[in-house]
């Protein structure tokens, strides 16, 4: 391989890795399933009578790239749902990717937990309609969380903690 052709192949790379990490929603923590997603279109790519495949992993992509994933952190959350959904109904083969999604989900999870016993401690610093409507706010994140506890799907847990996400204001 010539020199030019290394510097190519360099310069694409990092095209690449760059265009990944652009997508990543505003924690980051999409950015490596965006990368794997990346490399399985590629690999997938390769492989003749695979484009349909192709162009669903462009989707799973398009949704971790949108821009909903990078305005709030509930909106992260929901492209990641979204995106879990999208694997499990149309590329179910894709477990590595789908495994991905649901171990983020526990760093959401831990987090958005996190954020509602802040957001409980700070109720008691509320008067009048405010702390009513605190309160109200909270016992809605409650449920949502029970429903993400009890999700059968990586999908279904996702969405549930991305609308307790959006309740608590994170």
């Amino acid at each position: 391989m010539s020199r030019v052709s290394r510097g190519i192949v360099v310069v694409l790379v990092a095209v690449m890795a760059a265009a990944a990490l652009a997508g990543a929603g505003i924690t980051g923590y999409l950015a490596g399933f965006d990368a794997a997603v990346v490399t399985r279109r590629a690999e997938l790519a390769a492989i003749p009578g695979s484009t349909k495949s192709v162009a669903k992993l462009d989707k799973v992509k398009s949704l971790v790239e949108s821009k909903a994933a990078s305005a709030t952190y509930a909106g992260e959350v929901a492209a990641a749902s979204k995106a879990a959904n999208l694997l499990a109904k149309k590329l179910p083969a894709e477990t590595e990717l789908l495994d991905s999604l649901t171990l983020i989900g526990d760093t959401y999870d831990s987090e958005i937990r996190g954020a509602r016993t802040a957001f409980a401690a700070n109720l008691t610093t509320l008067t009048g309609r405010a702390a009513k409507k605190a309160k109200k706010a909270l016992a809605k994140a409650d449920k949502a969380l029970l429903k993400a506890a009890a999700a059968a799907t990586t999908g279904a847990r996702l969405a549930s903690l991305s609308a307790a996400a959006k309740l608590l204001g994170v």
